[in-house]
């Protein structure tokens, strides 16, 4: 009983933590990508403009 529970804990882990995977690259690329994508520019075309208000994450403070 303790092994398979230590393996459905291991299955667990690994899938949460898989799926933190696209959240951290993006939170985690650096400030030249972003002006080099023009992502914060203010004089970038409207449609390339990253806008928070429609990401499919959170902001959260600690």
């Amino acid at each position: 009983m303790v092994l398979l529970s230590r393996v459905d804990d291991r299955k667990l882990i690994s899938s949460a933590l898989s799926s933190l995977s696209p959240v951290y690259l993006r939170r985690n690329i650096t400030a030249n990508t972003w002006r080099n994508a023009q992502i914060l520019s203010l004089t970038a075309n409207p449609q390339q403009i990253l806008y928070a208000a429609q990401t499919d994450t959170v902001g959260l403070k600690l």
